[in-house]
């Protein structure tokens, strides 16, 4: 995140579909705690209902992820390597998945 500038990032997201629609108060909305050069952000999701909202969700982070990628980088003090994002990224990709396609991989992995 730190390489990006906000007009860059914002635009990108608008040519992928991340938007949020006043219309409908549908859509994701990126939370700026700081400038993007911190790499902190929050987002908010709305959909019609829990489903559309992680669908919303999963595509917003994964464009976040295709953009900037998923590891975390190390801290320039302490070296540890630090975020949440690969942990986050799973997390919405679960939730945002049919309960079906899910069992389907459990048992393509057995």
């Amino acid at each position: 995140m730190a390489t990006l500038h906000f007009s860059t990032f914002f635009n990108t997201c608008r040519l992928n579909g991340v938007s949020f629609d006043l219309q409908r108060a549908i859509g994701a909305a990126f939370i700026l705690a700081d400038s993007l050069t911190a790499g902190v952000m929050g987002l908010m999701c709305i959909g019609e209902n829990d489903k559309e909202a992680f669908r919303i969700a999963r595509q917003a982070v994964e464009l976040i992820g295709d953009q900037v990628g998923v590891q975390a980088l190390p801290d320039s003090l302490s070296g540890e390597r630090l975020g949440n994002f690969p942990y986050l990224l799973a997390i919405v990709r679960n939730k945002s998945d049919d309960p079906a396609d899910r069992r389907k991989r459990r048992g393509a992995l057995k």
